[in-house]
């Protein structure tokens, strides 16, 4: 699948976190009305009700377990751009860049566990 046929520009995902909810309401207040974006995280309680704050549809809102590679390629195939705030990136990183990898997904993070940063380079490329 091509990156331009996907659904979304980009998917925040732990956007329920405290990083995560400084993005949201950043792309809410300062991206151009032409993005295309949606939100994403593991409780989707949480997920609505800051759906809900920022007057995004529920219908972007993807409930995500980033351990688990059936959940991971559900939101990399609908977007462009995997944008994460979910950390510690060493435990919770590497299904999420192994299944950007996998859909040609581009993938950005906030990490900097130089580490992590390294074996997923030379893993994924």
């Amino acid at each position: 699948m091509k990156s331009s046929d996907r659904e979304f520009d980009i998917i925040l995902l732990g956007a329920t976190g405290f990083t995560g909810r400084r993005a949201a309401k950043y792309l809410k207040n300062h991206s151009s009305p032409a993005l295309n974006w949606a939100i994403a995280g593991r409780n989707i309680y949480k997920l609505k009700e800051l759906a809900k704050e920022l007057d995004i549809p529920s219908e972007k809102c993807f409930q995500v377990n980033t351990l688990e590679k059936t959940e991971t390629d559900q939101i990399s195939t609908k977007t462009r751009i995997i944008l994460t705030t979910v950390g510690p990136y060493s435990l919770y990183g590497e299904q999420i860049i192994a299944s950007c990898a996998e859909h040609g997904t581009h993938y950005l993070d906030i990490t900097g566990e130089v580490g992590f940063i390294k074996q997923m380079a030379d893993k994924y490329g």
